[in-house]
């Protein structure tokens, strides 16, 4: 499979490195390792958690690609200031990780008054296409981890695993976590 890095659906690589910003406070996933399985052979329940997952990383993309040019910068009409862009990415990601992608992709413009798109490297973003690629690595009653393995994205030979975990909250699934890691980076 080869890697497909686009620049409008990017997530930035050091959003997860920041202290307290993607660490999930969950139940254990099960006493017992699960065996990887293709999303293809898994139930209906994993296959609509991972629609969700697609439509968390489409609000993702639109929240950082739907914007206004206001001189040198890129002003996101989804979350001009912070409580707008917390509710806007809220639907589909937890609270914590709502706040690290706002406070990792933007920053505020006193000059402006809003918040800007701050560029930077990024990670895949999950998109329907990706099913037929798409592994359940994790499962439990609350939580889901789904795994998108990418072959030759930066070199000849290299290996990435992106790994995004799901969590229920009330009734409704939202990322809560995601890495985005190099397995064999030649």
């Amino acid at each position: 499979m080869v890697c497909k890095l686009l620049p409008g659906l990017m997530l930035l690589v050091f959003l997860f490195g920041i202290p307290g910003g993607t660490v999930v406070k969950s139940e254990p996933m099960s006493e017992k390792a699960m065996t990887p399985l293709m999303l293809s052979q898994a139930d209906p329940e994993v296959k609509a958690v991972f629609s969700h997952t697609v439509e968390s990383f489409a609000l993702y993309s639109s929240f950082l690609g739907d914007c206004t040019q206001n001189g040198d910068y890129l002003v996101p009409l989804h979350g001009a200031n912070q409580p707008e862009a917390l509710t806007f990415l809220g639907s589909g990601f937890t609270a914590d990780l709502a706040a690290a992608i706002v406070e990792e992709c933007t920053v505020y413009n006193s000059d402006l008054g809003c918040l800007v798109i701050n560029p930077g490297d990024g990670i895949p973003v999950l998109t329907a296409w990706d099913r037929p690629d798409i592994w359940l690595t994790g499962k439990s009653e609350n939580r889901i981890i789904f795994l998108r393995k990418y072959n030759n994205c930066y070199a000849e030979g290299d290996e990435y695993h992106l790994l995004v975990t799901m969590s229920r909250e009330e009734t409704s699934w939202k990322v809560s976590d995601i890495s985005f890691m190099a397995i064999n980076d030649n």
